[in-house]
């Protein structure tokens, strides 16, 4: 009896491990496909925290339940702050790491007729998972039983994952309704959130139409060396410097180190939150005190 019963358990572990080997052999191709280079991020991914870093739809309350259950569950297993950091898709560090995206995948992340946000976005230093592969990388993050649940997860073909999940994406407002606001800066999670201060960025700059009135203004004045400038920006935009490539935001400061060109084009110097040089566009700066 006793043997039958170990025989019996014996061929339902290697079923199992057929199912596993088979799933990820569907998937394999996929996988490949979901691993774009990206553009390096030195401000947000640094020496001291490189932790991938989940983006959700700040305006939704299964969202923002999501966010809650993450940081109460985290299992700082890999770092006693936390295995992950969070950010709102509607912040500027949010809309800067969408741009690393490849275009298949801010395709799935953001809707291109509504500009709407359709998937929860797990960003890493050069790696990032959109769809039900974000939820089963934050899963496995997590305390058990849900990380075993996420492993689980792993063992259903990518296609069978992403089509429920596109489901629950596309009726999750209707079904659990709006937010004004998500959960932020709680006194207990303060190394958990990524402030739009890690790029140097101020959301009191307005922007409106690609560059604001003052940005205009500026632009038609002579930019002098030495000159104190803010950027006003309405996307964030990874530009190349001579040492390495980093990210500019809206209200990034810095000082003029070449003044206008004949194309408008101006060399500016920043000091934080990395140190680099770029052209820009001069329609983008505006002088500051």
């Amino acid at each position: 009896m006793a043997r039958q019963q170990l025989a019996g358990m014996a061929a339902r572990l290697r079923g199992l491990c057929l199912v596993f080997a088979a799933s990820h052999a569907l998937q394999l191709p996929a996988l490949r496909a979901k691993r774009p280079a990206h553009a390096p991020a030195p401000a947000i991914f640094t020496a001291d925290d490189a932790r991938p870093i989940v983006l959700f739809d700040g305006e939704c309350n299964l969202c923002n339940a999501g966010v809650n259950i993450l940081l109460d569950y985290d299992a700082c297993s890999r770092d006693d702050r936390g295995n992950l950091r969070v950010a709102a898709l509607q912040s500027t560090v949010g809309r800067l790491l969408l741009s690393r995206l490849s275009a298949e995948q801010r395709a799935r992340a953001v809707d291109a007729a509504s500009g709407e946000y359709s998937s929860i976005v797990v960003a890493g230093r050069d790696r990032a998972w959109v769809g039900s592969g974000a939820v089963l990388k934050i899963g496995r993050q997590l305390k058990a039983p849900l990380k075993w649940l996420a492993v689980l997860g792993w063992c259903v073909p990518w296609f069978a994952r992403d089509f429920v999940y596109g489901q629950i994406s596309r009726r999750r407002k209707r079904w659990f309704g709006e937010a004004d606001q998500c959960r932020l800066w709680d006194d207990n999670y303060d190394m958990r959130f990524v402030s739009d201060a890690v790029v140097g960025c101020d959301d009191r700059v307005p922007v409106a139409g690609g560059v604001t009135k003052a940005a205009a203004a500026a632009a038609a004045a002579a930019f002098a060396h030495g000159d104190a400038v803010v950027v006003a920006a309405e996307q964030p935009v990874v530009m190349a410097s001579s040492a390495s490539e980093d990210v500019l935001g809206n209200g990034m400061r810095g000082v003029v180190e070449a003044p206008g060109d004949a194309d408008g084009r101006v060399v500016v110097r920043f000091d934080e939150p990395a140190k680099f040089a770029a052209t820009l566009d001069e329609r983008i700066l505006r002088k500051v005190a």
